[in-house]
């Protein structure tokens, strides 16, 4: 009962790492020369590079990054538990 309760804090804590995460330029952006990646660990938002170049959104990357941050931080909070017991 208690994971189900708590299943809302995980999704909206991998929730924020992903729409932080698509602030900041991806690491591996640099490779492909003349567009700018954004989010971690895929990249969920691109950028062509030159004037007024929309961003464009991918929505099952972003699902992805949601999922992955949230099975991250889920898994952070369970080692912390074990290591406090």
């Amino acid at each position: 009962m208690k994971v189900a309760v708590k299943t809302p804090l995980w999704v909206a804590l991998g929730l924020a790492i992903t729409l932080v995460s698509g602030l900041f330029p991806s690491l591996l952006s640099h490779i492909l020369l003349g567009a700018v990646h954004y989010g971690a660990p895929l990249a969920w938002i691109t950028q062509v590079i030159y004037p007024n170049a929309p961003k464009i959104y991918h929505f099952p990357e972003f699902l992805f990054d949601v999922a992955f941050w949230t099975l991250v931080s889920y898994l952070g909070y369970r080692v912390y538990k074990r290591a406090k017991d």
